[in-house]
């Protein structure tokens, strides 16, 4: 019988302590995945016995290893409930991401404001940048209603620097603030031997099971103006063979997946590069992990993340020297900006992107509806302290 295209269904579930070992997804872990998935069942190399013969002919080929490929992208949408994870979570993890849930709103009284900056309260984190992404919105006193999203954060001085999402941020001393419930997620250097930074993912064609086991990856982030915003994983694991499985159990609402909202000027705030608020057409980030699959003689086979090296590319409307040179910053060793953008929907449904520290790379022009653009490739560099090259929170 043929497999009818429309009947995929992928669901995936981190393997916990036990790397490789099949976690069993069910319906549950279903997720919404667009239509462009590809599996490559075994995408290892190739090697052939080049034997002398007297007679023409091709040679027999033998498959080097046994891992599996597999792409595909998902909507870049919350939970719908702040605090709680989205379906897409185990497959960040997945991709060498910590995550840290936050499942209560943060309320205290700040030490001290002042224009897009706010002194937290005694007993706050003292980890540099801890609340990167995160939504912060004052509730009374000084600059009552005022809302933003936190771009940097001193852990010493609890100092955290905010970019505006209503029109302005200006809290003072005394002012009452609370930080929303949400789900952090930052690049972590350590995969092999850490709990739930692998995962099993099941692809089922119309009965036809494809298993994939101690999936680790990679992925970019998308968000285009007028498009919903994607990230798109580049996934390896291990081959197991494939059998005919009935479909999982699922509802079509999905569990954890909240309706994404298009990436336009009604639904973006605190865009900002460079401290710059510009016109932006496209915001990119690619998490740029290196994957490795090892299948050596005596050993456990893994699917390995020994590096990841994280960049995007920013696309604005070109402004006077005046307002922005990127020209001056991309030329001056250790010269620094941050990035942000979020998708301010209702509660669980927002998705904020955060980068402390861009080092700025070649700009370019290009042109678009008769105006001039400028073309921002920039690397996202760590602190001294490490893993904090960028945030992606979900609140």
């Amino acid at each position: 019988m043929a497999l009818r295209t429309k009947q995929r269904l992928l669901l995936v579930k981190t393997e916990g302590s036990s790397y490789g070992a099949d976690s069993s997804p069910t319906g549950s872990n279903a997720l919404f995945i667009n239509d462009d998935l590809q599996l490559s069942p075994l995408s290892g190399a190739t090697t052939q016995r080049r034997i002398i013969r007297p007679y023409r002919g091709a040679y027999e080929t033998s498959i080097v290893n046994t891992q599996v490929g597999i792409t595909f992208s998902v909507e870049l949408a919350g939970s719908g409930t702040a605090g709680t994870a989205s379906a897409v979570a185990d497959l960040l993890r997945c991709c060498a991401m910590a995550q840290t849930v936050t499942a209560s709103a943060v309320t205290g009284t700040a030490a001290a404001g002042a224009a897009n900056t706010i002194t937290l309260a005694a007993g706050t984190s003292t980890v540099n940048d801890f609340y990167c992404g995160q939504i912060i919105s004052i509730s009374s006193g000084t600059g009552s209603g005022h809302i933003g999203v936190v771009t940097a954060y001193n852990g010493t001085s609890k100092v955290a620097t905010v970019a505006p999402i209503s029109t302005t941020f200006v809290p003072g001393a005394s002012s009452a603030y609370t930080i929303a419930a949400n789900v952090s997620y930052r690049p972590i250097s350590t995969t092999s031997g850490v709990a739930d930074t692998s995962a099993t993912i099941t692809y089922n064609i119309d009965g036809v099971q494809h298993k994939l086991l101690g999936c680790r990856g990679t992925f970019t982030l998308n968000m285009a103006l007028g498009e919903f915003g994607t990230l798109n994983f580049t996934i390896t694991g291990i081959y197991a063979s494939p059998t005919d499985t009935a479909q999982s159990t699922y509802t079509v609402a999905y569990a954890n997946q909240s309706v994404p909202l298009v990436y336009r000027a009604d639904n973006v705030r605190a865009t900002r590069f460079f401290g710059v608020a510009g016109c932006f057409q496209s915001i990119t980030l690619d998490a740029g992990n290196t994957v490795i699959y090892r299948e050596l003689i005596g050993c456990t086979k893994e699917v390995m993340i020994p590096d990841g090296q994280t960049s995007g590319t920013v696309m604005m409307e070109a402004t006077s020297i005046a307002t922005f040179d990127p020209f001056t910053a991309a030329l001056s060793d250790g010269t620094s900006g941050a990035l942000s953008s979020v998708i301010y929907g209702s509660a669980g449904g927002r998705v904020s992107l955060v980068v402390p520290r861009c080092d700025l790379g070649q700009p370019s022009y290009s042109t678009m509806d008769g105006y001039e653009m400028l073309n921002l490739p920039y690397t996202a560099i760590p602190s001294a302290s490490g893993n904090d090259d960028f945030y992606l929170v979900y609140s």
